[in-house]
């Protein structure tokens, strides 16, 4: 417990749900997560893709999993190119099966179009292959140049086009300078052309919009995009999830067992390592987890409680437990978990403030002696009613709904 962060403990103490953090196994070894952008988390990005993938026979016949050398295939193809498209990924899975076609490689970019955009273990390949300026400027340069700037967008550092010209010309390679500034003033030429015919178009009425200033090819920079945020998984985790695909296996499967056989289940000697365990899901649900001193964690915070920082805060506290005793002080603790429960529920700020609305004004309704009178079996049945746009209009402002055609909320 010492080694966690102190807003771990806390929020451990409150019982708040720590789904993500659990499902990191932070809490057990107490050891930081990797960003997206390590070569563990596209390599088990990559492996979950290839877990989900599934072929059916041509003549007709139940979809079933990619054995382990039709995903070594598909790796090995990964590896070679770093990055794939679609259309490529379509390909070398009918050459590593060819007597079965694919049952659900289309339902899975349709599920999660994002996956189109994810298919790279090498980033610094899928921007040179994606990029419009990188995929002009690398495809006329010697393969050595060619290796070099790949090594550096890898390492972070950026490439300006002026230093790729450079670097033509300080390795003697006279011809493919002049191709190299050729296709620089073609990529102008065109650039001057769309910026003509944008400015030539019919005005509007209404306020022209502020046009972000035109970087001629010249001046512009090639820099790979980091990756941002941080894997859901240690290290450690990632490897044994990637290594238990290549094997054939899925990591978020349980071992069959014949006393409770389960058709889902996979025949291996352990669970995968992305197994949820039961006190992994008792705490993401928000429910204590058996065993745990349930008192200790009630005193903890009381301690705290009445000796809250602010002064007045602290006099505010101990006058109400001094007159009221801890029975308040239970009702409280109840109450703040029970909030940060229904907050951690969701990562949707306008749900989360709904939750909490929700059951502030059930126990008011409660709580009124002309209705239930503190008595909530009084209560026969409940209907709520939810807009139907509140999800579509979450972290929008203002003047983003009304383009969206909906009008005022009042309307």
């Amino acid at each position: 417990m010492k080694k966690l962060p102190k807003a771990w403990q806390q929020r451990i103490t409150f019982n708040q749900a720590l789904p993500e953090e659990m499902a990191r196994h932070l809490a057990r070894c107490a050891a930081k997560v990797p960003t997206k952008s390590t070569q563990e988390f596209l390599q088990y990005r990559w492996a979950i893709l290839m877990a989900d993938l599934t072929v059916q026979p041509k003549g007709g016949g139940e979809p079933r999993k990619l054995s382990a050398g039709e995903r070594k295939h598909l790796h090995d193809a990964m590896k070679q190119y770093g990055t794939l498209s679609k259309e490529g990924l379509e390909k070398f899975l009918r050459e590593a099966v060819p007597r079965h076609d694919p049952s659900n490689l289309d339902d899975l970019f349709e599920e999660t179009p994002e996956r189109a955009k994810e298919l790279y273990v090498d980033p610094a390949r899928h921007y040179a292959a994606n990029n419009e300026l990188a995929k002009e400027v690398m495809a006329v340069l010697p393969e050595r140049l060619h290796r070099r700037i790949l090594n550096e967008l890898r390492r972070g550092k950026a490439m300006a086009v002026t230093r790729i010209l450079q670097l033509l010309q300080g390795f003697g390679y006279a011809q493919e300078g002049e191709r190299f500034s050729a296709k620089l003033q073609w990529l102008q030429d065109a650039q001057n052309l769309k910026v003509g015919q944008s400015k030539g178009g019919r005005r509007s009425a209404a306020k022209p919009k502020k046009q972000k200033p035109i970087v001629p090819i010249m001046d512009r920079i090639l820099k790979l995009p980091r990756l941002s945020g941080r894997a859901r998984y240690h290290r450690n985790i990632l490897t044994q999830a990637t290594n238990e695909v290549m094997a054939g296996l899925d990591p978020r499967k349980k071992a069959f067992n014949p006393a409770d056989p389960n058709e889902k289940d996979e025949r291996k000697p352990k669970d995968g390592c992305l197994v949820e365990t039961p006190p992994m899901r008792l705490l993401a649900l928000g429910l204590r987890i058996p065993g745990e001193s349930v008192e200790a964690a009630y005193r903890d915070w009381l301690t705290r409680w009445r000796a809250k920082r602010s002064r007045k805060g602290k006099l505010a506290n101990e006058a109400a437990y001094q007159r009221h005793g801890d029975p308040y002080a239970r009702l409280v603790y109840e109450g703040r978990s029970t909030d940060q429960w229904l907050a951690a529920q969701t990562n949707n700020h306008l749900v989360r403030q709904r939750l909490l609305v929700l059951r502030r004004l059930t126990d008011a309704l409660i709580a009124q002696p002309k209705f239930a009178n503190g008595k909530p079996e009084r209560i026969g049945a409940v209907s709520l009613e939810v807009t139907r746009n509140l999800l579509e209009f979450s972290g929008m402002q203002k003047k983003d709904t009304a383009l969206s055609g909906e009008g005022k909320a009042g309307e």
